[in-house]
């Protein structure tokens, strides 16, 4: 599992309207990258704000801290786009090119 990750809402975030959760999430964690990915962890419990669990729509406030706790590691396979690109041009079957493949996932 990935270490916890923490991330503090900047004084210039959140307007009239608010920033929510979700969408600070999913661009302030590299490991999310998108605000649906950032509601997927939020459900499941991986995101805290100010050390409690919140859900996705919350709105923050500048100074909350918000942390993004374990998941699983990305394979080491996919952590290089060296290695993703090598592995690719490597690998294609029935006209698809599988760019990459272990026990749980597999990408076409």
């Amino acid at each position: 599992t990935r270490p916890a990750e923490q991330a503090t809402v900047p004084a210039t975030a959140g307007s009239e309207s608010g920033l929510r959760l979700a969408r600070f999430a999913g661009s302030a964690f590299a490991a999310l990258g998108s605000t649906s990915q950032a509601k997927a962890a939020a459900k499941t419990g991986r995101l805290a704000v100010n050390g409690q669990l919140a859900e996705p729509a919350r709105l923050l406030v500048a100074g909350d801290e918000v942390t993004l706790s374990g998941g699983r590691a990305l394979p080491s396979a996919l952590q290089d786009p060296k290695q993703v690109a090598a592995r690719a041009a490597a690998l294609e079957h029935d006209g698809f090119r599988i760019w990459f493949e272990d026990d749980e996932l597999a990408v076409v």
